[in-house]
Parts: structure tokens; sequence; C-alpha cells
């Protein structure tokens, strides 16, 4: 299990990530999109937990401010005590098998969201990927575009990293080379 200093010292840096202006690093997970009522679906409420990392023994959030691209991504650090990590995998696989779609309420009024499981990178000791769309009505126009975010879920022995990309008309994925340098840190401060 990792402590929060080796966490913060895990994460990426501006300087490790040439594709980004800037990285932020933050000592805990930013506020998520919580719903107020819940979610409509509880399995959704169970996937949407599980990306906020509420059972962690500490967190280390970065966020990633692109030169191409006007959505920032965020990177998730999360350390779990004994085998939390696996059980928090273990929830996600199950809640996504039935977490297809569902309806909350953000501080932008109410949406409807979907849920898509997508092929996950092939790193770490296990990964998920998926993606939550929801439809967008631009202002003034009938249109409706899609918006959503991407989440890429790696395990490396006891901590989690949760890679994030919010995506407009399906564009934004959260760069490859990223994923893999940054748990390729997680694994060596893990062996240290």
């Amino acid at each position: 299990m990792l402590t929060l200093k080796e966490l913060r010292s895990s994460a990426l840096t501006t300087e490790d990530v040439p594709q980004a202006m800037s990285v932020n690093i933050e000592d805990s997970a930013p506020e998520s999109e919580n719903t107020f009522p819940p979610v409509s679906d509880t399995s959704c409420r169970t996937v949407l937990d599980t990306v906020e990392a509420d059972d962690t023994t500490a967190s280390v959030s970065s966020i990633f401010n692109w030169k191409d691209n006007i959505w920032p991504g965020t990177a998730t650090l999360a350390s779990y005590a004994d085998d939390g990590a696996e059980r928090a995998f273990q929830r996600l696989r199950k809640a996504l098998k039935k977490c297809k779609s569902y309806s909350g309420v953000s501080n932008g009024g109410e949406y409807d969201a979907e849920v898509e499981v997508g092929k996950a990178p092939d790193i770490g000791d296990e990964a998920i990927a998926f993606r939550t769309v929801i439809p967008l009505k631009l202002s003034g126009e009938a249109e409706e575009a899609l918006g959503g975010r991407e989440e890429i879920f790696v395990r490396t022995g006891t901590s989690i990293a949760v890679f994030s990309q919010v995506q407009s008309e399906r564009k934004g994925n959260f760069p490859r080379q990223v994923i893999e340098e940054q748990i390729e840190r997680l694994r060596k401060a893990q062996r240290s």
C-alpha cells in the first residue's frame, strides 16, 4: 500500500508529459459529478462511486491541460489496503454488466447518460475501459451533440489509476503513452 507522499511522488508532472501545457497535482480526488438525488440505476451508482475512489487509503489527482485539446484530462492514483484494489475492480466489472444508462442531476440540470464498455488497454494487472455518453443540446440549436467522458481503470498491485478524458463527438482519448508511463511509475513505487 502506497502512502500519500509515495503517490504524489509517482504522479507525472508537466516535465514528464510533453503534450500537456501543465499538469496540476492535488492531494485528493476532485469532486465528481455527484447527482442530487442519486442516479436512477443503483448499479450505475456503484460505477460512479468506484470512479470517485471512495474507499481508498490515499489518493492523488492530476489535471492535464493539453496543448491540442480544450478539455482537460485527469489521472487519479489511488492506494488501497490489503485486497481493496482487487475488490474495487470486481465491483466495477459486476456493476458495468448491469449499468447501461441512468439519469441524474448536476449543477447544469437534469441529464440522461448511456454507458458503453470499451476495449481496455492491455496494461497493468487488469484494466477496464468505458465511456459515459450524454446527449447535449447546443445553445439555440435544435441539434444535439454527443458529449461524454472516457474512463480507463488500470490496477497494478494495490493501486488503481483512473484516467479520464472529456470527449465531444467521440473525440479526445487519453494518450496511451501517458497511461503506460504512469502505470510504470506506480509499479516501481510499489516495489520500493
